[in-house]
């Protein structure tokens, strides 16, 4: 047995003849209490940690295929011009479909400063790869959800039972969500009456932004 002088919790001075076994219970329960501190401190840091990421919008999420990238790439650099008509008024793309605020996806539109302005789909890849409207669509979809952007178009778009559709001046008989987005394809969706024919349409001033074919 060894003799020992602790000072204990909360009193001044008190000496106490104890057992080594005596004393190590102490400062156990003083480690257990430590150790127990630094275990609520980590689970409350983690859980509030994954509780601000799942609050958190996913904002960088792939669609049908499309990545939503850190930069522009322009290894595959191509344009097409989407016509938006609703009983024969024409309508605007929304301004940045499809830019976040930490990427962007591959297909998006930027605003009138751009040439050719908000009506302009701009498919700016890593890679050689093909997408149809289905795809862009999902992305307004989505980055409508996310921003607030004007949803009015898509919902009518769902719900019509009037819809012409014309890809590169011809009526178009499948489902809009299959139209191939190639380079300079002319696409017009107009809901309900009157029908406006469609125009081409002039990529002159787009050419110099595109990669080579």
């Amino acid at each position: 047995m060894y003799a020992a002088s602790i000072l204990l919790p909360g009193r001044t001075s008190t000496r106490t003849s104890l057992g080594l076994s005596a004393i190590t219970r102490p400062r156990r329960r003083h480690w257990a209490a430590c150790i127990l501190a630094l275990g609520i401190v980590i689970v409350s840091g983690t859980s509030g940690l994954a509780h601000r990421v799942d609050a958190s919008p996913e904002r960088d999420r792939t669609i049908d295929g499309v990545q939503c990238g850190r930069t522009e790439y322009f290894v595959s650099h191509e344009h097409q011009y989407v016509a938006l008509y609703q009983n024969g008024r024409h309508l605007n793309l929304p301004a940045h479909i499809g830019i976040m605020d930490t990427c962007l996806y591959w297909l998006h539109v930027h605003d009138s400063s751009y040439p050719g302005g908000v009506n302009i789909l701009h498919n700016e890849l890593p890679n050689h790869r093909s997408f149809t409207l289905g795809a862009f669509l999902d992305i307004w979809h989505y980055w409508g959800r996310q921003t607030g952007g004007d949803p009015s178009f898509l919902n009518a778009l769902g719900h019509t039972s009037t819809l012409h559709i014309f890809y590169n001046g011809k009526p178009w008989t499948r489902s809009y969500r299959s139209i191939p987005l190639r380079r300079h394809a002319v696409i017009y969706l107009e809901i309900g009456t009157p029908v406006v024919p469609p125009k081409p349409y002039d990529f002159s001033a787009l050419k110099k932004f595109e990669s080579p074919t």
